[in-house]
C-alpha cells in the first residue's frame, strides 16, 4: 500500500494501492473500498487514480461521484 499524502489534512484516507483495473482505498476507520473499471467506469477510475497519486481531493471525489459504486468493501 502507498501512503495517501492527504495534502489538506482533512481526509480519512490513509493509503491506496493501484492495480490495472481497480484501486483499493483504505480509510483510518479500518475500512477499505475497491473501485473497479466495472463499478465506476474507465473515466472515473482514471480520475480516482490521478487524485490518489496527487494526494488531494480523493475523498471529496469519492463522496460526490462514487458513493455506493464500490465493487468491494471490507475491513483490514
Amino acid at each position: 500500500m502507498k501512503k495517501y499524502e492527504n495534502m489538506s489534512g482533512r481526509s480519512g484516507i490513509v493509503s491506496y494501492m493501484i492495480y490495472e483495473d481497480y484501486i483499493e482505498v483504505r480509510f483510518n476507520s479500518g475500512v477499505y473500498y475497491k473501485y473497479s473499471r466495472l463499478s465506476v467506469g474507465s473515466f472515473y477510475l482514471a480520475e480516482i487514480k490521478k487524485l490518489a497519486e496527487k494526494g488531494q481531493g480523493l475523498n471529496a471525489f469519492l463522496t460526490a461521484k462514487c458513493r455506493g459504486l464500490h465493487s468491494e468493501k471490507g475491513s483490514y
